[in-house]
Order: structure tokens, then sequence, then C-alpha cells
């Protein structure tokens, strides 16, 4: 997952090998393709969940990549995190279908899991994932921690990725990311 940042700093390193320096290069070129495309789902999925009133905040990786970097291929990922209030989920369900998302298989019901996965494909073979959560952990005890009022006061905006996103606060991503890493510590998956 560090390969863009490596490609970043071996253009003042010209003692690597010039194949190692060609590798990563193609492989930062393919991130960077990624990336691209995802910031056009990225942004056509936020703006369109906004025209319905949903106010989606982007959480972990992308929030990261949007908010702390100076350029979002640095922070490699493989999906996007959004959260959105539950009685939001049907406009955000129909938002999805409208823009050609599939929603991948899963366990139902709240009590299981709090989050469902859709994917799109993009024109020239990419595939994006959107990771839609009610809560930020499907512990209920964690997921109080973090009430959608109290992320929604403190969101900080996030212009990089398009106009309107919004993310925790620094301050609330810090402990998110803490949360996330001690759950993943302690209950695998």
């Amino acid at each position: 997952g560090v390969v863009p940042l490596l490609n970043e700093c071996l253009g003042s390193a010209p003692e690597w090998p010039s194949a190692i320096i060609d590798a990563v290069h193609q492989r930062s070129l393919s991130h960077a393709m990624w990336e691209l495309r995802h910031q056009q789902v990225l942004s056509r999925l936020m703006a369109t969940l906004t025209k319905t009133g949903v106010t989606p905040r982007v959480f972990k990786g992308s929030a990261l990549a949007y908010g702390l970097y100076a350029n979002p291929v640095w922070r490699t990922r493989s999906d996007t995190d959004i959260l959105v209030a539950s009685n939001n989920l049907s406009e955000c369900r129909a938002t999805f279908d409208t823009l050609g998302f599939t929603r991948l298989a899963a366990l139902p019901g709240d009590q299981v899991s709090n989050e469902e996965s859709w994917v799109v494909g993009g024109s020239e073979g990419s595939t994006h994932v959107i990771d839609l959560h009610q809560t930020l952990s499907n512990s209920k005890p964690l997921a109080r921690l973090f009430p959608h009022d109290s992320l929604r006061k403190t969101a900080s905006p996030l212009p990089a990725l398009c106009p309107g996103a919004l993310a925790p606060s620094r301050v609330d991503a810090m402990l998110i990311a803490c949360m996330h890493r001690a759950v993943q510590a302690t209950s695998p998956v």
C-alpha cells in the first residue's frame, strides 16, 4: 500500500536500480488511474446523494486521502466508506441503483452488520466499492461513541474530493481509526 509514496521518494534516490524504479513508477501510474476514476465515481455519488437530501460523511481511507494527503493517490485503498443516518437508507439504495451500482451479497439484518457494500465497474475495467455504513461500528456500544449529530456538528469539508463532501473532524478521524484498529486487533475478520 505504499508504492505511490515510494514512487514519490525514488525521484530523489537515483542509486536505486532502474528496473525497480520503473516497476514502482508503472504501479504508481496504475494507482493514479484508479484514483482518477474513483474520484469521478465518488463525486457523482456524493452530488447525487446531496440532491436527495442525504448528507453522507466520508471516513477512513478516502477521508484521509482527500483531507490529509497532498495527493490522494498516495493513500492507497480498495474502497470508500461513507456514513449515513439509518433513515436515509432507502434514498441511498435508490441512488446507488440509479448510478449503476450493485449491492454485494451479505447476511441480512442490522444485528449482523450495519454496513452494505456496493460496487460499480468503470468503462476501462476498474472496480469501485463503496461501503455504506449506518454506524461506525457493528458493535452497539462502540457505535454509540460517535452519534450522527455529534459527527455532523464537527464535520470537516473535503473540497479536494468534491464540493459538499464532508468527513469527520481530524480529532474524530483519529479516534475512529483507533477504534477500528482496536476492534481488528481483538476480533480479526
